[in-house]
């Protein structure tokens, strides 16, 4: 049972430990749940916030509320910064644009006097030259660059060119002068030179008063734009600051929501560990941890056979006796019925002693059938480092001493009396059927156990020769010859062998038995006939208590507040 009890707990740890790595490894960016040590946690929002939580539950409802304005604030502001890039733009390029254009109707005025000179006196001086030729070459380079900043200002020009009549003759009088071609002075076409010049000059004039007002207009238009834009993200952000109390409604419901789901699905998960740590429990209790592991898995239990195990047989000296007495066929119907629950009673009273008492010994408990119990060492798990006779002997002392003290609840003046019987040998262990499963023992060592059970004595250890021998190889055990006995063992109605064997009385143990206590750093073993801590029903009970233990305080808090009110009156 010990051994039993020490599977037991190493699987059902394996389990937990499973469950936890489970749901670990199913951790995403959305953690919802997770195991810690056994702790429960929930986590939530983007700073993974336990909702269940006074702190959590604040800054959980604060995220909800500010979320919707989160976006029509940066639209306010997106809007306000490029209403400010454009409106900078707009300017330092009417700037420029109108920097070059004065600078190159400034320039190309002076080349003009220089060109009216040219056609005046029929040619020009070294110095005149080279100022026309700077003066035209630089106003062509300022307008150059007022074209490139824009296409419709350079279509602009273009239009100027293929619209002003006498660009052509601007044109060609330029390259005369350029060319310093000897020409007699001739005063008609420096006139003409000078008025078509001038009416160029102010049509560049006009282009840049044109460019500025389009300019301007293209700005007015941005801002309004913009402005607009603004106007827009105010109205929806007042329109939300107006709604904000609605919102507020719904996302506290939504977060209460969000927070009863959490409970009970904390509660769930409780409730449903409970429910398998004990299924898992019980289900070890009734097989071994390894087989049962194995029919879980769906996998077929092979018969396993062990060389050498020590079996314990025991009984209740009269039982049927003592039973008869507590029924008595005179009384009624019910009378029976409540003393066949008194015996009932007076075996669980005693078989609960028995398994709290086998727990302290690497011995398994195999079955009980009426008032027989019965015990084996060696199996299901080979002893290593144990010897199996020795452990089934100390246990069958321990349970002798205990017995002498058992009171019987229903007979007090009554002892009861048990008689044990011992053998060591070969045995073939398996699980035998499949609708309710059971771990036995097969082979002639349980029936020669069963027979030296039988031919024992009240409060006596009866023992067989196998297992003196492997009680004296472990030492410090007392035993006494009882003699040649006739052990009978029957297979089946036909067949059956015996012959005298010598058996032995096991009078106890060199000094006192160990005082073998469970260590308390082992995790407490549940009662699987206990009722679930986690059910519904006993976490609505607590949540009651909870509340009147606030509302006791609250009623408390406002007493205290009221006296002092008086005292300072």
């Amino acid at each position: 049972m010990g051994l039993r009890n020490n599977k037991v707990k190493e699987a059902t740890s394996a389990g937990r430990r499973s469950s936890a790595l489970s749901l670990e490894d199913s951790d995403d960016d959305s953690k919802l749940v997770e195991f810690n040590g056994g702790v429960f946690k929930v986590k939530t929002g983007c700073c993974g916030l336990d909702p269940t939580t006074g702190r959590g539950k604040q800054i959980h409802l604060a995220q909800m509320l500010c979320l919707p304005f989160i976006p029509i604030m940066a639209l306010i502001i997106q809007n306000a910064v490029n209403m400010i890039s454009v409106l900078q733009y707009q300017y330092e390029m009417q700037e420029t644009i109108s920097q070059n254009l004065i600078r190159a109707i400034e320039h190309l005025g002076i080349s003009m006097v220089f060109g009216e000179e040219y056609f005046g006196r029929g040619d020009l001086d070294h110095n005149s030259y080279l100022s026309f030729v700077t003066n035209d070459a630089l106003g062509q380079d300022f307008l150059n660059a007022s074209k490139s900043f824009a296409y419709w200002i350079k279509d602009r020009y273009q239009m100027l060119q293929h619209e002003y009549p006498w660009y052509s003759n601007i044109t060609r009088r330029r390259k005369e002068i350029v060319n310093r071609v000897k020409i007699e002075p001739d005063f008609g076409k420096a006139t003409e030179y000078f008025y078509a010049m001038l009416g160029y000059l102010d049509s560049l004039q006009k282009i840049q008063y044109e460019i500025r007002g389009k300019i301007e207009n293209t700005i007015l238009s941005e801002v309004g734009s913009s402005n607009s834009h603004v106007v827009v993200g105010i109205a929806l952000l007042v329109v939300v600051l107006i709604i904000s109390p609605v919102i507020i409604i719904l996302v506290r419901k939504v977060t209460r929501t969000l927070q009863a789901f959490t409970e009970t699905l904390q509660y769930k998960t409780y409730e449903l560990r409970y429910e398998k740590k004990r299924s898992d429990m019980l289900l070890y209790q009734m097989l071994p941890p390894t087989v049962a592991q194995q029919l879980k898995q769906r996998k077929q239990v092979s018969a396993e056979t062990y060389e050498s195990v020590t079996i314990y047989f025991s009984d209740i000296v009269g039982f049927t006796e003592m039973a008869s007495e507590s029924t008595p066929m005179q009384v009624s119907k019910m009378a029976r019925l409540e003393a066949a629950l008194t015996v009932i009673s007076l075996l669980n009273a005693l078989y609960r002693m028995f398994d709290s008492r086998i727990e302290l010994y690497d011995v398994y408990k195999i079955e009980t059938i009426g008032d027989a119990y019965m015990v084996a060492s060696g199996v299901p798990q080979r002893s290593q480092g144990k010897d199996h006779a020795a452990e089934v002997a100390s246990m069958a002392l321990d349970l002798l001493h205990a017995t002498e003290n058992f009171v019987v609840p229903h007979m007090p003046g009554e002892r009861l009396q048990i008689r044990i019987g011992i053998h060591t040998g070969p045995v073939v262990a398996g699980v035998v059927g499949t609708k309710m499963p059971r771990y036995t023992l097969f082979g002639e060592t349980v029936n020669i156990t069963s027979k030296m059970e039988a031919t024992g004595l009240p409060f006596k250890i009866h023992i067989t020769a196998a297992t003196k021998e492997a009680l004296d190889r472990a030492g410090g055990f007392i035993m006494k010859l009882r003699g040649e006995m006739e052990i009978r063992v029957h297979f089946n109605k036909d067949s059956s062998v015996g012959g005298a064997m010598e058996t032995f009385w096991l009078i106890g143990k060199h000094g006192k038995l160990p005082d073998r206590r469970v260590d308390s750093d082992k995790e407490e073993v549940i009662d699987v006939m206990a009722e679930n801590p986690h059910t519904n029903a006993l976490r609505k009970e607590r949540q009651k208590q909870k509340e009147q233990a606030s509302q006791k305080q609250s009623t408390l808090s406002r007493a205290m507040e009221s006296i002092k009110g008086h005292l300072t009156g």
